[in-house]
C-alpha cells in the first residue's frame, strides 16, 4: 500500500516536471501583432499634446508683445525731410520712424488715445511737442494726430462763436441762443446750471436767479474742437410777496382795516381792492361799504422790478353797535390839523378819531398817553381826532395808549381801551 503510494507520486512529479509553462507560438503572435498599434497610438497623442503646448506658448508670446507695445510705447521721430508728404484729395500723411527705421505711412484719421513726446515739423524748424499718438502694437507703428493748423493748411479748424436774445432778467427768464460758429459740424451747450443741448439754436429756460456762465462747444469734420465763453447770464433775484392776515379774517362794514404786509426782499409795492381802488403804501388802510366777500391783491417790486403776487379774500360782514378805532396811523408832517376829520371821506388816515357802527354817540370822552404816561391829547368832541401833535410839535413815531368812555344812543354805556401806532409818511 505504502510502496503504491509512492510510486503513484513519483509519476505525478514526474509528469508535472516534464510539463511546459511557455506561451504557445499562437500566444506570442497575437501578443506581437498589438504591440506596435499601442506605440503608434501614444506617439499620436503625444504629438498632438506637444503641437497645443506651442500654440498656447505663441499665443502667451502674442498677447505679452501687445501688452508691451501698448504700455510701453516707442519713442517717435519724424523726419525732417521726409516728413509730409501731400496724396490725392488732400490726405495727409507721415513717414514715421522707430529706432531711426521708417515704418509705415499712415493717413491722419484716427483718435489718439495716450500722450507722448514726438518731434513735430513746422516749416523749416523742428521743435519737440506733446502731442497725442498711439501705437499700433500688431504693425509696431504710431498713429500721429495733427494739431498745428499752420502745419496743415488744408485741415479747416472750427471757430465757435454765438450771441444770445437777452443776458439779464427777472426769473423765469427765457433766453434764445444763435449759434454763429464756423467750420463745424455739431455742437454741444452748456447753459450754466447743469443743462446742456445738441441742438443748433437752443431756448433756454432760468427758473432760478443766480449768475450763469454759457459756454458752447464745437465739433469739426476731422474731430477737432473750439470752445467760447461768453458774458454771463444773470438771472435777478425776486421777492416774495406775502400778506399778513388770514383767509378767514372778517371786516365790518365801513370799519377801517389795516392790512399787514409780510413781504420779503421787495421794494415797491401795489394793493388792488374789489372797489376798483389801489394802494402804493406798505400796509394800507381800507374800508369796505358793501356786505359779502371779495378779493385783495398784492404785487411786490424788487429793486429790479421783479415781481410776486399773493392774494386772499376778506368777508365783510353786517357791523354791531360799537366803536372802534384804527390801530395806525400816519399824521400830517406839514403841521397840526387841529383834529377835524370828515366821516366821508378818510381815506389819508392822518387823523385818529373813532367810527362808530350801528348807533350814534351821545357822551364820549378820549384821551391818549405816551408811554411814560403822559397824557397829550384828550377830547369830549366825537369829531375831533388826534392829529399825532403835543404842544404844536409832531411827536415822535411809537406806541401810544388810548382810553375811550361814554355812551351810545341806545343808553348802553361803553368803555374801551387799546393802543396806536403813529407812523412817519416816508
Amino acid at each position: 500500500m505504502t510502496h503504491q503510494g509512492e510510486h503513484i507520486e513519483n509519476l505525478f512529479r514526474k509528469k508535472f516536471e516534464s510539463y511546459g509553462t511557455e506561451p504557445s507560438k499562437f500566444v506570442w503572435e497575437n501578443i506581437e501583432s498589438k504591440l506596435p498599434a499601442t506605440q503608434e497610438t501614444s506617439w499620436k497623442i503625444l504629438r498632438r499634446r506637444t503641437v497645443v503646448s506651442l500654440l498656447i506658448l505663441l499665443l502667451l508670446l502674442f498677447i505679452w508683445q501687445i501688452y508691451t507695445n501698448y504700455y510701453y510705447p516707442e519713442k517717435a521721430s519724424l523726419s525732417a525731410n521726409k516728413a509730409i508728404s501731400q496724396k490725392s484729395d488732400s490726405e495727409l500723411v507721415l513717414e514715421i520712424k522707430s529706432k531711426d527705421t521708417v515704418i509705415e505711412k499712415l493717413p491722419f484719421s484716427f483718435i489718439a488715445k495716450s500722450f507722448k513726446k514726438v518731434k513735430k515739423i513746422s516749416q523749416n524748424k523742428s521743435r519737440e511737442e506733446n502731442i497725442p499718438v498711439r501705437k499700433k502694437s500688431y504693425l509696431n507703428s504710431l498713429y500721429v494726430l495733427p494739431v498745428d493748423s499752420n502745419l496743415y493748411p488744408d485741415i479747416k479748424q472750427p471757430v465757435a462763436a454765438f450771441r444770445v436774445s437777452i443776458n439779464r432778467g427777472c426769473p423765469p427768464l427765457q433766453v434764445n441762443f444763435i449759434n454763429e460758429s464756423k467750420e463745424y459740424r455739431s455742437s454741444k451747450w452748456y447753459f450754466g446750471d447743469g443743462g446742456v443741448s445738441m441742438e443748433q439754436h437752443p431756448t433756454y429756460e432760468y427758473l432760478y436767479s443766480g449768475i450763469y456762465i454759457v459756454r458752447l462747444q464745437v465739433f469739426g469734420a476731422d474731430q477737432s474742437t473750439a470752445e467760447m465763453c461768453i458774458d454771463t447770464i444773470e438771472v435777478f433775484q425776486s421777492p416774495q410777496a406775502i400778506i399778513g392776515i388770514s383767509q378767514n379774517t372778517k371786516v365790518t362794514i365801513n370799519e377801517p382795516f389795516v392790512i399787514n404786509n409780510d413781504s420779503r426782499k421787495a421794494k415797491a409795492y401795489r394793493w388792488y381792492f374789489s372797489d376798483n381802488t389801489y394802494s402804493p403804501d406798505f400796509s394800507p388802510v381800507h374800508v369796505f361799504h358793501q356786505l359779502g366777500t371779495f378779493p385783495i391783491k398784492l404785487i411786490a417790486y424788487s429793486e429790479w422790478l421783479c415781481g410776486d403776487s399773493a392774494n386772499i379774500d376778506i368777508e365783510v360782514v353786517e357791523p354791531k353797535c360799537k366803536i372802534v378805532f384804527p390801530n395806525a396811523f400816519f399824521p400830517n408832517t406839514a403841521g397840526a390839523t387841529k383834529g377835524y376829520y370828515s366821516k366821508n371821506d378818510d381815506l389819508n388816515n392822518d387823523i385818529f378819531h373813532p367810527i362808530v357802527i350801528g348807533c350814534d354817540v351821545v357822551e364820549y370822552v378820549l384821551r391818549i398817553y405816551n408811554r411814560k404816561g403822559i397824557l397829550v391829547f384828550e377830547t369830549n368832541n366825537i369829531d375831533i381826532g388826534w392829529d399825532g401833535y403835543f404842544h404844536g410839535k409832531l411827536l415822535p413815531q411809537d406806541v401810544y395808549i388810548w382810553k375811550v368812555m361814554g355812551r351810545f344812543s341806545n343808553g348802553k354805556p361803553f368803555m374801551k381801551s387799546g393802543d396806536v401806532t403813529l407812523l412817519h409818511k416816508n
